[in-house]
C-alpha cells in the first residue's frame, strides 16, 4: 500500500504487537479457568471501566449476553466508585473491573464497592502488581509488554480477556492459534484502508456510528480520534445518529459505520436507509462491515466474535493512518501526562 507508514511510531509498534499479546492474554484466561468458570454462571454481570476500558466493556457486553444469557450492564467506574451507581451492585453479582494500569482511583474505587457489596469481583489489568490486582479476589493479567502509545494492544487484550472469559471466543490451543493467525494478518496488512484514510483525513469532523458490539468499538475509535487524529470523532449509536445529530452533519464530514455482527434482514434494510440519508446530504461513508457496500468499504473477513477483535484493530489502524495523512500524528500526550493528574483514592 503506497504511503503506508511503517511501525516507527509508538502507535504503529503497539498495533503490530497485538496478535501475540492477545494470545498471551487468552493463555492467562485458560490458566485461571477453574477459578473463573464458577463465576460466569452469575445471572447478573456488571462490566466497569473508564476511558478506553469503558469502550471495551461496551463492545464486549452484547457478545457476553449472547454467550451466557446473563443480564449484562456496563457501568462507568467513576459512577460506581463515587456511589452514583453503587445501588446496582448486588451480592453474588459478577463485577469485572477493567483498567490497563490498575491504578486509576476510579477503577480501584469500583473494585472496593464491588467487594463491599459481596459481589463476585474480577480485575482485568496489565499490571499484576497494581492496587486493583491487590484488592481483587481474581485478576486476569493482560501481558501487553511496553505500550508507548494510546490504548491499542491493551484494548485488544482486554476485549479478548472478556470474550474468552464468557466463552464467546475459543481459548483452546487450536482456537488460539487460528485467532493469532487471523489477527496477525490484520495487524500487519492494512488492506483496502487507503481509500478510507483519504476520506477521513479530509474530514473536519467524523461521525462514528455502531450497533451492538460496534457501539463500543465506535466509542473506542472516538477516543483514538481525539487522542491521535486531533479532530472531532463523535461516537454514537446508528439509530441515535439518525434521530437528531444528523441535523448537525455537513457535507465536509465523514461517517464511519461499524457493524461487526452479521446483519438480520431488518438490520440490513435499516442500514440501507441510513446510507441513503447520509449520502443525500453529501456525507462520505466508510463501512466497516462483513458485507461489501458500494461506498468505501473496509473488509472484515473473520467469523463470529473474532470479527469484533478484527474490527477493533482495523479502527486503530484507521485512526493512525488518518492522523499521518492529515499531518496531525505525534507520539506522546501533552495534556494527559502533564496536566491531568489522578484524583485522591476514591
Amino acid at each position: 500500500m503506497n504511503g503506508w507508514p511503517q511501525s516507527a511510531d509508538e502507535m504503529g509498534i503497539d498495533i503490530l504487537g497485538s496478535a501475540s499479546v492477545v494470545d498471551a492474554t487468552l493463555s492467562e484466561v485458560v490458566r485461571l479457568r477453574r477459578q473463573i468458570e464458577p463465576l460466569i454462571d452469575a445471572p447478573a454481570v456488571a462490566l466497569t471501566g473508564t476511558g478506553m476500558s469503558l469502550a471495551v466493556a461496551l463492545a464486549a457486553a452484547p457478545l457476553w449476553r449472547r454467550a451466557t444469557g446473563a443480564t449484562v450492564e456496563v457501568r462507568e467506574a467513576a459512577d460506581v466508585a463515587l456511589g452514583m451507581d453503587a445501588a446496582t451492585l448486588q451480592p453474588g453479582q459478577l463485577v469485572v473491573v477493567l483498567s490497563k494500569s490498575g491504578s486509576s482511583p476510579e477503577s480501584v474505587g469500583a473494585m472496593k464497592r464491588a467487594i463491599a457489596a459481596d459481589a463476585r469481583a474480577v480485575a482485568v489489568t496489565a499490571r499484576p502488581d497494581s492496587r486493583l490486582a491487590e484488592l481483587a479476589p481474581i485478576t486476569v493479567f493482560t501481558p501487553i509488554g511496553n505500550e508507548g502509545g494510546p490504548g491499542t494492544r491493551s484494548a485488544s487484550c482486554a476485549l479478548a480477556a472478556l470474550l474468552g472469559m464468557c466463552g464467546s471466543i475459543s481459548t483452546d490451543a487450536v482456537g488460539r492459534r487460528q485467532l493469532q493467525e487471523q489477527l496477525g494478518a490484520t495487524e500487519s496488512d492494512p488492506a483496502d484502508l487507503e481509500p478510507a484514510t483519504a476520506v477521513l483525513a479530509k474530514a473536519d469532523r467524523t461521525w462514528i456510528a455502531g450497533w451492538g458490539s460496534g457501539m463500543g468499538l465506535a466509542r473506542a475509535a472516538g477516543v483514538l480520534w481525539h487522542e491521535k487524529v486531533h479532530r472531532q470523532g463523535l461516537a454514537l449509536s446508528i439509530a441515535e445518529f439518525r434521530h437528531g445529530p444528523i441535523e448537525a452533519a455537513r457535507k465536509d464530514d465523514a461517517l464511519v459505520i461499524v457493524r461487526p455482527e452479521d446483519a438480520t434482514e431488518g438490520a440490513a434494510s435499516y442500514l440501507d436507509h441510513l446510507g441513503a440519508e447520509a449520502s443525500s446530504i453529501g456525507l462520505r461513508i466508510v463501512w466497516l462491515t462483513p458485507e461489501v457496500h458500494d461506498d468505501i468499504h473496509v473488509p472484515l473477513q473473520s467469523e463470529g466474535s473474532t470479527r469484533t477483535l478484527e474490527a477493533l484493530i482495523r479502527l486503530q489502524q484507521l485512526a493512525r493512518l488518518t492522523a499521518h495523512a492529515a499531518g496531525t500524528y505525534r507520539d506522546g500526550f501533552d495534556i494527559l501526562r502533564s496536566i491531568v493528574k489522578p484524583v485522591p483514592e476514591l
